[in-house]
């Protein structure tokens, strides 16, 4: 899952580097992307960046507070209490959405090591 906004340069680094190695591992993972705003904002950032993965609106992304309040609530109820969540932020969950690491800006690059790690 990566969260994104649609003038950010780190989400449109993270989904460049996303669709490089979605071929690869989308056989064992699923992608998706949190799009800060609303599904028309969500729709044109995949069609223009060619995402080749959902992304979802999150409403709330437009009030800092309400988005906080999200990554607090899944946080505490996924595993990654007290985690802060930015744009172009990748996190990886289990089965079990419990979160297995995030990483974010040049950490990205980590994330076929990661994957490969975990036997994908």
């Amino acid at each position: 899952m990566v969260v994104l906004g649609s003038q950010d340069l780190m989400s449109n680094y993270a989904v460049k580097k996303l669709n490089e190695w979605f071929p690869k591992y989308s056989k064992y993972v699923s992608f998706m992307g949190l799009m800060i705003g609303d599904n028309k904002t969500a729709d044109t950032y995949q069609q223009e960046k060619g995402v080749p993965f959902d992304i979802y609106s999150i409403q709330s992304g437009t009030n800092q507070q309400k988005l906080d309040e999200f990554i607090n609530k899944s946080g505490k109820n996924y595993g990654c209490a007290g985690s802060t969540v930015y744009t172009g932020t990748v996190v990886v969950l289990d089965s079990e959405r419990y979160m297995l690491f995030k990483l974010e800006k040049e950490q990205l690059e980590e994330l076929p090591g990661k994957l490969d790690e975990l036997g994908y």
